[in-house]
């Protein structure tokens, strides 16, 4: 079993701990991006907002993120796969004779 790294964190000015197999900077990392992506929608929402909608906002947009780069990642893959058979069959041309 991996080992549990653990991280001190503070995510829109509350500690928390993190525990995970990835390093103490990528939890860091991690929770700062979620404390930024709060900060951000903070900015822009009227203040009777609570921190727990807040926080289900910011997870909405992280998981809109998540969801939108999934499909990226599955389309580059889909091209790459084509690109591969294209390449296969021009070398397999190429090795006809004539």
């Amino acid at each position: 079993m991996a080992s549990k790294n653990k991280a001190q964190v503070q995510i829109h000015g509350l500690e928390y701990t993190l525990m995970g197999a990835e390093s103490q900077d990528y939890l860091r990392s991690v929770a700062q991006y979620v404390s930024r992506r709060m900060d951000e929608l903070e900015s822009v929402l009227p203040s009777r907002f609570g921190e727990q909608r807040l926080a289900t906002l910011a997870a909405v947009n992280v998981a809109d993120e998540l969801f939108k780069a999934k499909d990226e990642t599955a389309n580059l893959r889909r091209e790459i796969a084509e690109l591969q058979a294209a390449v296969r069959r021009l070398q397999k041309e190429k090795e006809r004779p004539e």
